[in-house]
């Protein structure tokens, strides 16, 4: 993985599949959700996520379904704030006839 996983960071899912991981998932990301990280858990197989959009119930010994950082991209937030400016931009009211 060429990225570093960090709270606060919008990703995007870019794999479609399964996510049991040996549990059931009630909620879980579909390919292009974009999503907000709560949490990142590290061990020897990688990195794994938690987000703000998906909360699971946990499925014992306080432990909630986490979702493979692999499976998804960091967006650019300096491509989003060109997006976000434009949005916000006031519309240009019409000139009045004379």
């Amino acid at each position: 993985m060429d990225w570093e996983p960090r709270v606060g960071m919008h990703v995007v899912c870019i794999k479609e599949g399964s996510w049991s991981g040996g549990v059931g998932n009630p909620h879980s990301p579909a390919k292009g959700d974009v999503l907000t990280v709560r949490r990142v858990k590290e061990n020897c197989d990688g990195h794994f996520l938690l987000f703000v959009e998906i909360v699971n119930p946990d499925f014992g010994c306080d432990a909630e379904a986490v979702f493979w950082a692999p499976r998804f991209r960091p967006l650019d937030e300096r491509r989003l704030d060109i997006f976000r400016a434009v949005l916000t931009k006031a519309p240009t009211p019409e000139k009045e006839p004379a």
